[in-house]
């Protein structure tokens, strides 16, 4: 298998969707199929990028973090009701959505439709929150958040 490359520099949206479907394309080993799905956005510096993973509407007032545990690099950041994922750094590895306890954590193309906008969320805020990089104490609302969404 041949070496992945690093990214153009300056990294432009374009760039950017580019290297995410390389990197796709070298951990399958498929030389080029396409499982990506474009994302929406009603962002300009979002158009037109693929996104591997989203963290959704069930993280709010939960923040567990057993997913940043089982991350082996580090895209989650968080802020102090939930965590974000940034499409960047995330490698598409998948071991983040088992470990989610309340099931807030999708691949891209398994994305309820309702939740499509957390795209673009995940995408702004991971870029502006810092990096967590180990597990956190779930917020005192995560028991009862956790028994609202029924797991």
């Amino acid at each position: 298998m041949p070496a992945l490359r690093e990214p153009a520099s300056p990294l432009t949206p374009a760039a950017f969707a580019s290297y995410l479907a390389e990197i796709a394309d070298w951990r399958l080993g498929t030389g080029g199929a396409d499982f990506r799905a474009p994302v929406p956005s009603t962002s300009n510096h979002l158009a037109g990028l693929h996104v591997p993973h989203v963290v959704t509407d069930n993280c709010h007032l939960c923040r567990f973090t057993d997913c940043v545990e089982t991350c082996p690099v580090a895209c989650f950041h968080a802020d102090e009701e939930r965590t974000f994922i940034d499409p960047g750094v995330c490698i598409d590895c998948g071991a983040c959505i088992p470990a989610c306890p309340v099931r807030a954590i999708y691949e891209i193309i398994d994305l309820p439709d309702d939740q499509r906008r957390w795209i673009a969320i995940n995408a702004e805020r991971s870029r502006v929150l810092p990096v967590i990089d180990s597990k956190q104490e779930p917020l005192p609302t995560a028991a009862a958040r956790r028994a609202d969404l029924g797991y």
